[in-house]
Parts: C-alpha cells; sequence; structure tokens
C-alpha cells in the first residue's frame, strides 16, 4: 500500500472448491470419508470456510468498482472450526451422493496435541463488514459442495 496507494489487496482464507489438484480441505474430507479413514483435526483453530467461486466473483466486483485497499474476502461463518466445517462437508456430500464408508471418523484434538509442521493461528476467522456493506453474498454451501462433485 505505501508503494501503491491503488493497490487491491484481497486477504482469503480457508478456500475451497473445484481444482485440478483435489488437494484442498474439502477434498481431503471427501478422500478421508469414501476410503474410511480418520481425520484428526483440531477443535480449536477457527476460521472462514471460503469458496474460490465466491471468491473469484467478489474479486471482479471490486475490478469493476476500482476498488482499492485492503478488503477481507471470506465466507459467512467466520467463527467455524475445522471439525464443524468437516461435518458440515460430510453431510452436504452425503446430500449429493457421496457414500460414507463406515470405518470413517473424525476425532478432535487441541491444535498442541496434533504438531502440525506449520504454526497455525487458532481464531482466523476475518471479518466481512466492507463486502458485506456492498452486498457480496456467498453461494449457497451445499449447491458449492455438489459443484465439487460434479
Amino acid at each position: 500500500m505505501a508503494a501503491h496507494a491503488e493497490a487491491l489487496i484481497a486477504r482469503v482464507i480457508c478456500v475451497y472448491g473445484a481444482e485440478a489438484q483435489a488437494k484442498n480441505f474439502a477434498y481431503q474430507v471427501r478422500r478421508a470419508m469414501e476410503q474410511g479413514q480418520a481425520l484428526r483435526l483440531p477443535s480449536d483453530q477457527r476460521g472462514n470456510p471460503t469458496y474460490a467461486g465466491d471468491i473469484a466473483r467478489w474479486l471482479i466486483a471490486l475490478l469493476e468498482r476500482a476498488a482499492n485497499g485492503v478488503w477481507h474476502l471470506a465466507g459467512p461463518w467466520p467463527d467455524c472450526t475445522r471439525t464443524e466445517w468437516a461435518r458440515r462437508l460430510v453431510d452436504a456430500l452425503e446430500g449429493v451422493g457421496v457414500r460414507r464408508h463406515s470405518q470413517f471418523a473424525i476425532e478432535e484434538l487441541p491444535t498442541a496435541e496434533l504438531r502440525q509442521r506449520a504454526k497455525r493461528p487458532l481464531h482466523g476467522g476475518l471479518l466481512t463488514l466492507r463486502t458485506d456493506a456492498l452486498g457480496f453474498g456467498a453461494t449457497d454451501f451445499e449447491k458449492t459442495v455438489a459443484e465439487m462433485v460434479r
């Protein structure tokens, strides 16, 4: 911003959606669900699950408005834990016909017990007051998951 006052900076978090490498969290949940693996997830890490298609749509709208400054582009659940997100994904995936293996389980652990390689913030959720004021709405969660499955 100091070098380019006209810059548009988009801050995003917990991005999911259809992608060629199938590596984002939603795909990890689906694989574990179908293959009957246990997911060991942090019970205390919070953030906004954010659909990649929404980020693209919001960026285009900001560019059309010649917006500048820092914008938080994030989904509607800023206080969603990884385990809550995984459960919502499982429900939505089952809703579009993805079968849950009988051995599939979600194990909740505090971040300190997971010993993750990268240090993670516990409360990473973004407030979206500026984008909310422009009427930016998130796509229905079940619809985003159905798109990923297609």
